[in-house]
């Protein structure tokens, strides 16, 4: 997960989740809560049931669940942490689009899916939403670099 801008405007939230690049689920990819918020004690004690196959179940269906239980515990958002999904469809816009980022607050990057030549040469020169990114993390500035060849 990268922090892409500040996340101030969400302290005095008692605990917000956001939803996954449009669906209708939250994801724990960001979770954003005060000391001992109550939501978050519940969801982690029930994690005791977690069978340890599906990461989506506990991650994804259970915190939702527990969301529309107890709307009065949790802040949903929108995709503003996860605008990219896990699925196919959504990977290909990070790692093959240049897609906008204006509206997100971070982008989690999934191992699986950083394509195998993502060395410094690939990061300084491919013109996608990925590259953005890595760059800015690097070198503090997202735009393609002009000299290219001086590569680390």
């Amino acid at each position: 997960m990268v922090i892409l801008k500040p996340i101030d405007i969400f302290r005095d939230v008692r605990c917000a989740a956001g939803k996954v690049a449009g669906k209708l689920n939250l994801s724990n990819g960001v979770l954003i809560a005060e000391q001992g918020a109550r939501f978050l004690q519940i969801w982690r004690d029930l994690w005791s049931t977690y069978g340890g196959t599906s990461w989506n179940s506990h991650s994804v269906l259970l915190l939702t669940s527990l969301a529309k239980r107890h709307p009065d515990l949790i802040t949903v958002l929108g995709p503003v942490f996860i605008k990219f999904g896990p699925a196919k469809s959504d990977q290909h816009r990070m790692y093959e689009e240049n897609c906008s980022l204006w509206k997100s607050f971070a982008a989690h990057l999934y191992k699986r899916e950083i394509p195998q030549n993502a060395d410094f040469h690939f990061v300084k020169t491919v013109n996608t939403t990925f590259g953005r990114i890595a760059r800015f993390v690097l070198f503090g500035d997202s735009r393609i670099c002009p000299a290219a060849e001086n590569v680390f």
